[in-house]
Parts: C-alpha cells; structure tokens; sequence
C-alpha cells in the first residue's frame, strides 16, 4: 500500500508537523535512504532531527538511533563515518528492535569496505542471528552470503558451501522475491555453484540475481558491495558481457558516493581476469538495470520494510 502510506506522509509534510512525529519522519527517511532518494531521505531525517531528542519510536529505541542508522545508510563520510554511525545505531537501538540486526550488518559492509575482513565476518555472524531472531531476513541472508564470500576467497570451500546453501534454503522457504539482498545472495550462490562444477545451477542462480539488480539503486552507497558479487560471478563464468553491464551499475553507485576504494580496487582485479575472454552466455546478463522489466513499485517498499 505505497501509494496510500505516500499520501499519508504527504499530509504530514504539507502541514509541517513531521518534527511533532519525529519516529514518522525518520523511518520514512528510512525508506527514502533505502530506495535510493537520498534527497528526501535527508529532508525527512533533518525534519526528525529538529524535533524532541527524547523521542523514542514505536519499539521503544531513541529516535536518534535510527537517525544513526539513516546516516549509515548514507555513507556520506565514505566507510569511516558509515561504520562509526552503523557502530552508533547498534548501540542506540533496543536489542530487540528489528534494527538491530539491519544496524549491525551496516557496519560489517563499512569494516569490509576498509578491507578488515575479519572483522566484517563477525559482525556478518552477530548480524545474522539477530535478523533472524529479531526481524530482517533478506539481510540476515546477505549477512551469511558476504560470509560464504569471504570463505571462498580464503579457500575455505565447505564453509562457503554451507552457508550459501543455508542462504539460498532459508530464501526459498521464506518465498522471498525482489529485495536487493538476494542480489548477493544468488551472486554468491552462483560462484558456490560454478566451484562446485555445476553451471546449469549458477546460470539458474544468475537470473535470479539479474532480477533483483535493479533494486541496488545508485544512491544506496553499499549496494556496490553487492554488485561487485555479481561481477565476481559473471567473470567466473568467463562472461564479459554480463560483467560490463554490472560494472556500469557499479560505476554508478561510485559516481554518487566516494571513499569506496575497496570496491574499485575489486573492480580492477575482475577487469584484469576479463582481459582476452571471450563471450559465451548471452541474454539478461548483458541487458542494463535500465532495461531489465520494472515490476518494482510495491517492490521497493517490501524492501525497506522488512530489510
């Protein structure tokens, strides 16, 4: 019901009374945060801001947390400051928020993208308990799928394996569908099952990722930590196609956000590994986000709301 909640907010806006409802103002800047309308999302969250500072939100966190939690989303200081504002989030919001595991995610992407992977991995394994005790599957998911990545490039296959597969069951059994989380879910699947020799199964996992591509919007700086798994997997498959149409996304979200340099210096590797292939799959995988069918209105909502 995005249209009927938009007009909701609307009413609240053109009667400038959001700082009254400081929680209202900040989970739409939320929203706007995680459906790439950065402008609005800042809008929203200095409205909230002005209001009470003791103003707490329907589960009872600070409204100031999940402030913190907008400005991780934001990345405007690059990895530095989204980690110390994920870090503050976490600390902020009640530990039963369904925040809290969305919180803690964010601030393993900013330690992965100041390339402490050792860190991310136990903020990844924090992170995903609670999403999933506490709300926030699809990222609870793309917690265990950086996790099954970081694996892999440690040579460490059977625990890639089984947390991918546990990604991937726990998605089909939730009837989980368009969230940007099961880009890197399915990226990952895809480079677990080209590992495992089964390319069928990868080319299967690939769609599935093309799918939910176009919800890792320009302005959502950490969706290129998604993408670049994307790319990892195409150029696995010897696939320089679907893996120029990824690093066009990439290119994209770089162009909006500075101080990602981790996910450039990824980039440079794969354009290396790409370097004298040759095409062998065709389709979806060359096809721009821009191109690829746009079912996603009610979609985007579903993403944010249950992250």
């Amino acid at each position: 019901r995005i249209e009927t909640l938009t007009r909701w907010v609307s009413w609240f806006e053109e009667r400038r009374v959001v700082k009254r409802f400081p929680h209202l103002g900040t989970s739409w800047a939320l929203k706007e945060a995680l459906n790439g309308n950065g402008s609005n999302a800042d809008i929203f969250a200095a409205a909230a801001a002005a209001g009470d500072p003791a103003a707490l939100a329907p589960d009872g966190s600070p409204v100031a947390g999940l402030l913190a939690l907008v400005d991780a989303c934001r990345c405007r200081d690059g990895a530095p400051g989204m980690r110390v504002s994920a870090a503050t989030a976490t600390r902020l919001l009640r530990h039963d928020s369904q925040f809290q595991g969305p919180a803690i995610f964010l601030e393993g992407v900013a330690a992965l993208l100041q390339d402490e992977t050792d860190a991310a991995d136990v903020l990844f394994t924090t992170a995903a308990a609670t999403c999933f005790r506490y709300g926030g599957i699809p990222t609870g998911l793309a917690a265990l799928a950086l996790r099954a990545s970081s694996a892999l490039g440690h040579g460490d296959t059977n625990t890639a394996y089984a947390l991918s597969d546990d990604a991937v069951s726990i998605a089909t059994e939730a009837h989980l569908d368009m969230h940007a989380q099961l880009t890197v879910v399915h990226a990952v699947a895809a480079r677990v099952a080209i590992r495992r020799g089964n390319l069928e199964q990868a080319r299967s996992h690939l769609a599935l990722a093309v799918r939910n591509r176009p919800l890792c919007f320009p302005d959502v700086p950490f969706s290129a930590v998604f993408l670049v798994e994307l790319a990892e997997a195409y150029v696995a498959l010897a696939d320089p196609a679907g893996a120029k149409a990824v690093f066009r996304q990439i290119n994209d979200v770089l162009g909006a956000r500075s101080g990602l340099d981790v996910v450039i210096d990824r980039c440079d590797v794969l354009r290396g590994k790409l370097h004298g292939a040759g095409p062998t799959l065709v389709g979806a995988s060359s096809l721009t986000a821009a191109e690829l069918p746009d079912n996603l209105h009610w979609s985007m909502w579903k993403s944010y709301t249950t992250w």
